[in-house]
């Protein structure tokens, strides 16, 4: 079990509103951040029912292979990438805009992988704020949240950020 886990038991397990106060400050302490977070979500479902989950999770794969580059090239670190998302985080909001703009030319020029596949769209939402990353691998927080409800639903190549 890692620490973090070891401080989320201990919260749960005491009725101690002062204890309580004392894990989360070791929280912030030990895994927080202010930054920018970038959601960049594979939009377009229909491709599975189209072509098959097999080229649904081939086309995911590819496109897990896009952000590491062009994030680190705006001064971004990928924290995680699974299914059709990926979290990366900026220090400065104008990168993480940057970045989304890059992501989206990039992807929406990518070739296709079936003969009446129509481009690849994704969708990418920013916010700026405290969150937890830990380990360099997971983050959590209302940035996080808020970047991840910002990406669904918007046209095909806005970005969108708070």
């Amino acid at each position: 079990m890692s620490h973090f886990d070891d401080l989320l038991l201990s919260y749960t397990q005491t009725d101690s509103q002062l204890v309580r106060q004392e894990i989360e400050a070791q929280w912030w302490a030990e895994y927080g951040t202010e930054a920018a977070i970038l959601v960049l979500a594979l939009s377009g479902s229909a491709r599975t029912q189209r072509h098959g989950l097999l080229h649904r999770l081939a086309t995911v794969r590819q496109l897990q292979l896009v952000p590491p580059p062009i994030v680190a090239r705006y001064h971004g670190q990928v924290i995680e990438c699974h299914a059709g998302r990926c979290f990366a985080r900026f220090a400065e909001s104008a990168d993480a805009i940057a970045a989304a703009i890059a992501l989206q030319l990039v992807v929406s020029n990518m070739p296709h992988t079936a003969p009446d596949e129509q481009p690849l769209h994704i969708t990418c939402g920013i916010d700026f704020g405290r969150f937890l990353c830990v380990d360099e691998r997971h983050v959590f927080g209302t940035p996080v949240s808020r970047a991840q409800q910002l990406g669904p639903g918007v046209a095909k190549v806005e970005i969108l950020a708070k």
